[in-house]
């Protein structure tokens, strides 16, 4: 058993959309190890969070509303994680219905290409899952077509890949001020993963509430330099493992980054705020 001296986790992802963990068994994994506190951040859903929202309070959990959004700026791919919201949220679930939509047609036009080398894939959705590259991915290996989901990303469908298809985004100036209306605070995901570094400069200067500074792959040195950054300009430093398999991505296990409890009462007090005002 892994027992993380650690506070609340905010950053993973169940298989509502690409984690391996029910949004359930995140949570009994997340009191497993000594978390207090979680936030579910799955790509373009907040599916989890109906039934979510009850197993955690069950559990003495306390569960923080999140989802994680891709957006543009200026051609490059860049996530916005929205924390906060009250649930219900019609605006939210919106948006969310639009950026599964692009999913939708980036996943056609990969499989298009994959059919043109010689590797037709159907896939299927197990109910509210929303489906994109890690499970054409797993449907590559299951096919024999490659022997690991990493070799699918490096051959085939990672970026730049003869099979890659640029995913259509909302800006990222538009769900800032998306996650604002539906209440909840907007934050600058994983910031190191932006490239060219010049790209993530420029977007940490838009209108965000926070950055997340701290991440499961980081060097404290890493760390530092952009807790530093997030707090020159007076920004929320949040934090979280991104974890979606810890057999895909061993580094990045449930509670290997993470916040302390002053951070998340932050996040946690708006969105009680917010839900008492539906």
């Amino acid at each position: 058993m892994i027992i993380i001296p650690s506070y609340a986790d905010l950053h993973c992802h169940s298989t509502c959309s690409d984690g391996v963990s029910t949004p359930e068994e995140l949570i009994a994994l997340a009191a497993e190890r000594g978390l207090r506190g979680l936030s579910i951040t799955d790509h373009d859903t907040v599916a989890a969070y109906p039934g979510a929202l009850d197993i955690a309070e069950r559990n003495g959990m306390k569960l923080l509303t999140g989802v994680e959004f891709s957006t543009n700026f200026q051609g490059v791919n860049v996530h916005v994680l929205g924390y906060g919201f009250p649930m219900p949220n019609p605006l939210i679930e919106e948006y969310c219905q639009k950026h599964i939509s692009y999913r939708e047609d980036r996943n056609a036009a990969i499989l298009e290409l994959l059919r043109k080398e010689g590797m037709p894939i159907e896939l299927h959705a197990e109910g509210d899952t929303v489906l994109g590259r890690t499970h054409i991915a797993i449907a590559m290996v299951e096919n024999g077509y490659v022997a690991t989901t990493n070799e699918a990303f490096k051959r085939y469908i990672g970026d730049g890949r003869k099979c890659f298809v640029t995913l259509k985004a909302s800006p990222v100036e538009k769900m800032i001020q998306v996650i604002r209306d539906a209440g909840g605070l907007a934050i600058l995901a994983h910031p190191h993963l932006i490239t060219p570094p010049k790209v993530a400069d420029l977007v940490m200067k838009k209108d965000f509430d926070g950055i997340e500074g701290y991440y499961a792959s980081l060097t404290p040195e890493q760390e530092h330099y952009w807790v530093t950054k997030a707090e020159d300009r007076g920004l929320i430093v949040t934090g979280g493992s991104d974890y979606h398999s810890e057999e895909l991505k061993p580094k990045n296990f449930l509670g290997s980054s993470w916040v302390g409890k002053e951070t998340f009462d932050i996040l946690y007090n708006h969105f009680l705020k917010k839900m008492k005002e539906l």
